[in-house]
């Protein structure tokens, strides 16, 4: 046995071969303090990440929960990351219909319009898969 695998206790170590026998899986991410349940080729809409371009590959590293159709590991709080990995690509950075908001005050002749447009991002997740044990 090496020594990463080796840290993990024996019960987890089980659990994973278990999880990595199994075909598709999916897995429930943290992105920006938000939860997203994803599986492979799933479109994401997020707020907008300032550090991401399109076409840009992101590696997730906190994630919650990973499973199976039979089988469900879950984080305490998080999965540890030598043991599944989950990437998506940017693919593009819409923005949002835009919103108007109406301030005003009676009697005061105060009137605003105030107009916005939401940014976003889209990822594709590209890959959702439990590693090899070391």
């Amino acid at each position: 046995m090496s020594s990463s695998s080796s840290s993990l206790p024996a019960d987890i170590q089980e659990a994973a071969q278990l999880l990595r026998e199994q075909k598709n899986h999916y897995a429930v991410i943290e992105i920006m303090g938000r939860s997203f349940l994803v599986t492979k080729n799933d479109i994401v809409v997020v707020d907008h990440l300032r550090h991401a371009q399109v076409g840009d590959i992101l590696e997730f590293d906190r994630i919650r929960e990973i499973g199976s159709m039979d089988y469900t590991l879950y984080g305490k709080p998080v999965v540890d990351p030598r043991m599944v990995r989950v990437r998506a690509t940017v693919i593009e950075e819409p923005k949002s219909s835009e919103i108007i908001k109406i301030k005003f005050k009676k009697r005061k002749n105060y009137h605003r319009r105030l107009r916005y447009r939401h940014h976003y991002t889209l990822l594709r997740i590209s890959e959702v898969e439990m590693l090899p044990a070391n």
